[in-house]
């Protein structure tokens, strides 16, 4: 991998998650085991509502949690790293900082694209449907953790969406830096198991 040796405090990784109302089942799968594919987590067992957030984070600190409203589209995307990530992480813009993000259809189309050449954000080059490499997955699974301690459920979105931010708040530095740092010993195992699914 052409990133093998990288130092990895210039990275900000990003993800969006859902979480739903009744989706303790579906994170608990998660919470044991990060290779499945991102389709589980919006699984809902017995129906009900959902939010959708968008989080991103280095080894000093994490963005403000978004709770996306809608469908996620290229427009509504990019307002969401305007609003949220440049004001953050001004260094992003002057390229000492590298984006990482997933290659979902709205991180990669031309819409975005272009926003991102607009404002000199550098993408780190991210091969598809590795999840298992992606520490944002280690952070929801910490998340929905806290979320869903007890086997909680949530009445209504304002409840869940409460929570969600709560969660996010009480996040330590340290887990963020443990979270980055840990990049380095997945592409090991990767390179161990010659590009097989790692269990991260």
């Amino acid at each position: 991998m052409h990133y093998y040796g990288k130092k990895w405090d210039d990275v900000i990784f990003s993800d969006e998650k859902k979480f739903n109302l009744d989706g303790s089942n579906g994170f608990r799968y998660f919470w044991y085991d990060i290779r499945k594919e991102k389709e589980i987590f919006s699984k809902c067992t017995f129906g009900g509502g959902s939010v959708m957030v968008w989080g991103s984070f280095e080894t000093e600190g994490a963005t403000p949690i978004v709770f996306v409203q809608g469908r996620m589209n290229s427009e509504s995307y990019v307002d969401i790293l305007a609003d949220n990530l440049l004001p953050e992480t001004l260094l992003i813009t002057s390229g000492d900082y590298l984006l990482q993000q997933d290659n979902a259809s709205v991180h990669v189309s031309r819409t975005s694209k272009s926003w991102f050449d607009a404002n000199f954000v550098k993408l780190l080059d991210w091969p598809t449907r590795t999840p298992d490499l992606n520490p944002m997955e280690n952070l929801w699974g910490i998340l929905a953790h806290e979320v869903y301690k007890n086997g909680i459920q949530y009445q209504n979105k304002q409840e869940l969406t409460y929570s969600v931010e709560k969660a996010w708040i009480k996040i330590s530095k340290n887990v963020l830096k443990e979270l980055s740092n840990s990049m380095t010993s997945r592409l090991i195992k990767v390179i161990e198991k010659k590009g097989e699914i790692i269990n991260y």
